[in-house]
């Protein structure tokens, strides 16, 4: 019998609710059945999941069946999948994701072309599943093992050959509670005499249950990661010499199951139990903690990991202690570096080299945020994760958009605050949007700690009484400009020109002032694509008065009548038309003359389309347009 081209394993358990699309997807990869074989091994299900199999079995000749008694983890299954599989690759697909249309047709023509062993395919995720991404920006024939991060791709839903795998007598390790797949990934791609990825387009799609079933539960134990730390550390060693490769691929176990091993889990264990751990990362790490393989961590991982590697149990407890306690601000900045703010009775733990950590990120919030014609006021506060120390200086730059053109602007009202998580500043700037050209301007704070720099984008965490409209910005009546929220992340950014935003705020003009005795009439032509609203504000942008005293008097035309009781004298005040879109100052008609009132007050114009209440005006009524003392009669009396 001739052998298919590729055998497709699934081990199964419990997964009725996925199993059907699951094989599904199988049937529709470009490939007779005498191309592909698919080997679905039913590790002991309790549900309908083997019969589902069986009948799919009967139904489709590519598809074979084994049944198990229940081994306690997805490894098993596949070990048996591999002593049955007959095709030239193997590919491990899990019961409850898919392959998308025609992927191992696909897959299977560059490994035959390329003479690839290892064969990665660009995956997504589904409901919310997260999947590493960082190897398959480009598709690439002969991907190194390092220097491309395979390292972080350790899941076995790739294609490799049945050669390598019988070759080496790869297996995935049975008993483990989490993470069987890496060192038999990480054994494939150390022996692999090729190792391809195609990223091109999406071949698998992982899904995340919407029971959460499939997400390894957060209680492992330090004992569990202790487990796959040294079978996937002793594959590494095994299969590799000393050297660069050896050092790189370590990166994957330091960063992150050793990392599990003496995190907060390791305060869990009784005295005993944490001397035994201590022992064992002695002896899995001894002989090969370099200082390259040292230098994958940092902070107090790499500090508790030094304890560990020497066998220092009651340190790296008082470690863990210090690091997991109520405040979670470790760190300083000396002048030169951020490093930890050890403890006293830790300092003897470190150097001036292991102490020293990444630079933090940066902790902003938007505490306000007002726009007046063309001046922005913002106000923030601004620190760095975990920092004791606060910056010694902070500005705000405005970075143009598709420009090299930046521009760094003061901050004023600088003062301390403190937070559970860093200790800070709050701050305030005044930008005056006219004096930018136009563009758009994205916002950035940056932070000063001695020579070193921390810049973040300001908006994305803000106050929840501030709007996330955009703020419109006006000169003389005019619209100029918009401070608005980016699209996704939410950072504040200014539209000097309006060079993205639309056009859509009213345009409104202020073409008649009628004062009587008790009130005085606006007459407004407005145009607008959504409804609109009409304001009377002061200077400083307080409502004088809102939309009660507002009617049509035609499609454009609109009479707004506020009572003189309402009105400061000598305060100057503008008009603002609001609509869906945000709100822009009413333009003052060129042609417009304030009509005055017999023996009372009257409304003059005070320039870049601000009004003034003056007092004590005399002039004949008679010289008012009959047209205007009859709206005076219908709307003020």
């Amino acid at each position: 019998m001739a052998h298919p081209l590729v055998s497709v394993i699934i081990p199964v358990y419990n997964v009725e609710t996925y199993l059907r699309a699951t094989l599904d997807s199988t049937l529709e990869q470009g490939l007779t059945s005498a191309q592909m074989e698919v080997i679905a091994v039913n590790d002991g299900s309790t549900d309908r999941s083997g019969e589902i199999l069986d009948e799919y079995r009967d139904s489709h000749a590519s598809i074979r069946v084994i049944h198990q008694k229940p081994s306690g983890g997805p490894g098993g299954p596949r070990n048996t999948g591999i002593e049955a599989a007959r095709g030239k690759y193997l590919f491990f697909l899990d019961s409850d994701d898919l392959l998308t249309e025609n992927a191992l047709r696909d897959m299977i023509e560059v490994a035959e072309a390329e003479g690839s062993e290892v064969l990665l395919a660009k995956p997504e995720g589904l409901n919310g599943r997260r999947v590493a991404t960082v190897m398959f920006k480009k598709s690439k024939m002969d991907a190194h093992p390092v220097d491309d991060q395979l390292f972080r791709a350790l899941s076995p839903w790739k294609l490799f050959s049945a050669s390598l795998v019988h070759r080496k007598n790869i297996r995935f390790p049975v008993g483990m509670k989490v993470g069987e797949d890496q060192p038999f990934v990480a054994c494939a791609y150390l022996n692999a005499s090729k190792i391809s990825i195609l990223a091109d387009r999406t071949y698998y799609l992982l899904r995340a249950r919407e029971d959460g079933t499939n997400i390894t539960s957060s209680r492992l134990s330090s004992g569990d990661y202790m487990d796959l730390s040294e079978q996937l550390v002793g594959t590494i060693v095994r299969e590799t010499d000393a050297g660069a490769l050896r050092d790189g691929f370590l990166r994957r176990p330091m960063r992150n199951a050793l990392r599990r091993v003496i995190d907060a889990r390791f305060l869990e264990l009784s005295h005993v139990e944490r001397q035994s751990i201590v022992r064992r990362i002695h002896n899995l790490l001894d002989a090969v903690y370099t200082e390259p393989v040292a230098a994958h961590l940092s902070g107090t991982d790499r500090l508790k990991m030094d304890c560990a590697v020497s066998g220092d149990a009651r340190t790296l407890s008082s470690l863990v202690e210090w690091e997991h306690e109520e405040s979670v601000r470790h760190i300083r900045h000396d002048g030169s570096n951020f490093r930890l703010d050890l403890p006293d009775a830790l300092e003897h733990v470190g150097n001036t080299s292991n102490t020293v950590v990444p630079t933090p990120a940066a902790i902003l919030r938007l505490t306000a945020l007002q726009a007046h014609g063309c001046a922005v006021d913002i106000a923030g506060r601004a620190s760095v994760m975990g920092s004791n120390t606060r910056p010694s200086r902070i500005a705000v730059r405005l970075s143009s958009r598709g420009s090299e053109a930046a521009i760094l602007l003061p901050v004023t009202e600088v003062q301390s605050v403190d937070a559970p998580d860093a200790a800070g500043v709050s701050f305030r700037v005044k930008i005056d949007a006219n004096s930018l050209p136009e563009a758009v301007w994205d916002m950035y704070v940056v932070q000063y700690y001695g020579d070193e720099e921390v810049v973040k984008r300001l908006g994305a965490a803000r106050a929840e009484e501030i709007d996330k409209k955009p703020l419109y910005l006006s000169q003389g009546g005019q619209t100029v400009g918009a401070v608005y929220f980016t699209k996704g992340s939410g950072n504040i950014a200014f539209d000097v020109g309006l060079n993205l935003l639309p056009r859509t705020l009213a345009d409104s003009r202020l073409v008649g002032i009628v004062p009587s005795v008790d009130a005085v009439l606006f007459l407004l032509e407005v145009r607008s694509r959504s409804e609109a609203l009409v304001e009377l504000r002061s200077e400083r942008g307080g409502l004088i008065s809102g939309n009660s005293s507002f009617r049509a008097l035609s499609q454009d035309l609109w009479a707004y009548t506020v009572p003189w009781i309402d009105i400061v004298s000598d305060e100057p005040m503008r008009l603002v038309v609001k609509n869906e879109s945000g709100e822009a100052v009413a333009r003052v008609s060129a042609e417009l003359r304030p009509m005055k009132y017999p023996d009372g007050d009257r409304v003059e114009l005070a320039g870049d389309g601000y009004l003034v209440r003056k007092q004590g005006a005399s002039q004949n009524s008679e010289s008012a347009p009959g047209w205007l003392r009859s709206l005076l009669r219908r709307f003020v009396g």
